[in-house]
């Protein structure tokens, strides 16, 4: 378990709270004073870890594209929440740049064109919800008309998984289709909802989704790029239009899983041929706990369900990976503090099982590993881990300052920050 330190137990709650949101305000100044600014927009050179430069061994320095992952909408969706508590001009005027930089580099993403966290859809979503709390017209007419696009986007630029499918993007536009209903919404809801039914694998036990062409040992299980987050999105999916066939693919992927379920390991195990990523690892099977894959984001996918649907099953389950993710859950084990696949991305899980389970000490476990961070960030000098596992500048949501950023936003206001990790 983390160390508390003793400072953090004798600080007030009001000087505790201010503690987070100052911490969240520094690393946006700090995120502003390096953006790159050109008349109305705005980007970074930072680091990036695109898969298809496979030659390169190590993360390398880039102009960042316009995504939610690892992008500028991202980054603008922080900036965004973060004037709204600040009320910094300078974070607004760089978060509309921001925003104006991705919404203008839409045409440049090649894979996952469809994506919350890769494409069009986080894209548009970041932008509508930038323009409700700016108050912007402009913000809000761009999203919707991105999403428009999407309506008439060709089938065959779908996927299926959390990261850059259908799985991320429905939980997003059914949140959009609540607030902006319109029929090609609707229609866009029900091709992908049936693109993922139609793409499930029968097995044994319940069904799963082949997420990989290769590289795998069996259908994925996880949140990030696994069964997980197709089935949750199919539940949130089933759920919103009252279809039944959607809830009862989603509770078949769940049962998958759980028959992969390693009691020796209170884990579900990667399914990945981790010979392509860790060399000598062939013969093992691994088991990971992050929010992209492993028990903490399977525990998240759970903990909703179990929400949605009153299965105790599927209360058990979450509460194993609760119970994991505990184990778990220090810098050490993790090596990094972002949110796909650091320790504020697990913090996710304990925040929401803190709620869903009715357990304060999940919260005060997140919290002390939130006054951690400061302690070594703000007191020590020392820049916060990054999930490029180095030291170079990363002011992106998911593996870097943005999302770190947020996460305090999080734990200064939960009620509202809504999380970006988990969508409803």
């Amino acid at each position: 378990m983390p160390f508390i330190p003793i400072l953090f137990l004798t600080f007030k709650s009001k000087t505790v709270q201010e503690a987070y949101l100052n911490t969240a305000i520094r690393l946006g100044n700090r995120i502003c004073r390096d953006a790159i600014r050109h008349q109305d927009k705005c980007n970074w050179i930072a680091a990036t870890t695109e898969t298809n430069y496979k030659s390169r061994s190590e993360p390398y320095y880039r102009a960042l594209k316009g995504d939610w992952y690892s992008g500028t909408s991202g980054i603008a969706y922080f900036l965004a929440q973060l004037y709204c508590v600040s009320r910094e001009p300078l974070h607004r005027k760089i978060a509309e740049e921001a925003m104006r930089q991705a919404l203008d580099d839409v045409e440049n993403i090649r894979h996952g064109k469809l994506g919350f966290y890769t494409g069009y859809t986080g894209i548009a979503y970041a932008a509508i919800r930038l323009g409700e709390q700016l108050e912007s017209e402009e913000f809000i007419d761009r999203g919707l008309d991105l999403l428009n696009r999407m309506h008439r986007m060709d089938e065959s630029d779908y996927n299926l998984d959390m990261i850059d499918g259908c799985a991320g993007a429905i939980p997003a536009l059914i949140k959009l289709a609540r607030n902006y209903p319109s029929d090609p919404l609707e229609q866009l809801l029900d091709r992908m909802g049936s693109y993922l039914l139609n793409r499930a694998v029968d097995e044994p036990h319940g069904c799963s989704w082949k997420t990989l062409e290769k590289g795998t040992k069996a259908n994925l299980t996880g949140f990030a790029h696994g069964t997980s987050g197709i089935a949750l999105a199919l539940l949130e999916l089933g759920h919103f239009q009252k279809n039944e066939a959607y809830i009862e693919a989603a509770l078949a992927g769940f049962a998958y899983e759980e028959s992969h379920f390693s009691e020796a390991e209170q884990n579900w195990p990667d399914f990945r041929d981790m010979s392509m990523y860790l060399p000598g690892e062939e013969e093992k099977t691994y088991y990971g706990n992050a929010w992209c894959h492993g028990a903490p984001g399977i525990g998240l996918a759970r903990l909703r369900a179990y929400e949605l649907t009153g299965k105790e099953i599927l209360k058990t389950y979450a509460q194993r990976a609760v119970n994991t993710t505990i184990d778990h859950f220090d810098l050490t084990s993790l090596g990094n503090y972002s949110l796909c696949h650091g320790l504020f991305g697990n913090a996710e899980t304990l925040l929401y099982a803190s709620e869903t389970l009715q357990d304060k000490t999940y919260r005060e476990l997140v919290e002390s590993a939130g006054y951690e961070m400061i302690e070594q960030v703000e007191r020590k000098g020392t820049p916060p881990a990054n999930g490029t596992q180095t030291e170079y500048f990363t002011p992106d949501m998911m593996l870097g300052l943005a999302g770190i950023g947020y996460f305090y936003l999080r734990l200064y206001d939960a009620g509202q920050f809504e999380s970006v990790l988990m969508l409803t």
